[in-house]
């Protein structure tokens, strides 16, 4: 599974450069691009990416710094791409924990150890690890597609297949962020859903899980469509 980039420079033919490098490389791919600061924090709030580069400078009021901690505030990590590597403003940007930092003109090796190492940090932040009396079961989420309720088991459906695992429902939606209960007997990662309609919701693998309104606080991601 790739990682999904948000890529923001108010210079349109430097994000152009940036994106035909940036998808040229394995595991990686430009999921959107935002020229200014209000279409970047639009996009941040929708959060369908998982990882950003942005620019520091943007030639306006607010700056790349600013998108920086709207960044963090939505646990997102970034890498900063800048023209400017004064010890100043390379000070001032780090207070906000970068994942790394990119001077342009655009280094392909040097972005690309940064994308690894954001990559790396995001594989290791999903996993998540079920204990099953003595035995660790590590699971990547993901790959997981949901969870259903059988009896005192769960049934973990991923893009692997079906693991079965000993375990209570109401358990997964607070090992990860991404896992929400919408239905009494499922669990499903909201990064794999489609659409929804009034039957239920339509994941990436085909399926349609039921959802009940008894869970009124489930939202569909912002970039998925009712039908």
């Amino acid at each position: 599974m790739k990682i999904r980039i948000l890529l923001v420079d108010d210079e349109a033919l430097v994000a152009e450069r940036t994106r035909i490098l940036i998808d040229s490389l394995d595991n990686y791919i430009v999921e959107s691009v935002a020229y200014n600061y209000k279409s970047a924090c639009k996009l941040i709030e929708e959060g369908c990416f998982d990882l950003a580069i942005i620019d520091i400078n943007l030639e306006e009021e607010k700056s790349g710094m600013d998108l920086a901690q709207l960044l963090g505030q939505n646990h997102k990590p970034f890498i900063y791409l800048t023209s400017f590597a004064d010890q100043d403003t390379l000070a001032t940007a780090l207070e906000f924990n970068p994942i790394g930092y990119s001077v342009k003109p655009i280094n392909k090796n040097s972005l690309f150890a940064d994308l690894e190492m954001a990559r790396l940090q995001h594989i290791k932040k999903n996993i998540v690890i079920i204990k099953e009396g003595k035995r660790e079961i590590k699971l990547n989420a993901l790959c997981i597609y949901y969870i259903k309720s059988s009896g005192n088991y769960c049934e973990v459906q991923s893009n692997k297949g079906t693991t079965l695992i000993r375990s209570k429902l109401l358990d997964w939606h607070q090992i990860h962020p991404d896992f929400q209960q919408i239905h009494r007997s499922y669990v499903v990662n909201n990064k794999m859903i489609i659409s929804k309609s009034s039957k239920g919701l339509i994941l990436k693998n085909g399926e349609l899980i039921p959802w009940s309104s008894t869970y009124s606080n489930h939202k569909t991601p912002p970039n998925h469509t009712s039908e």
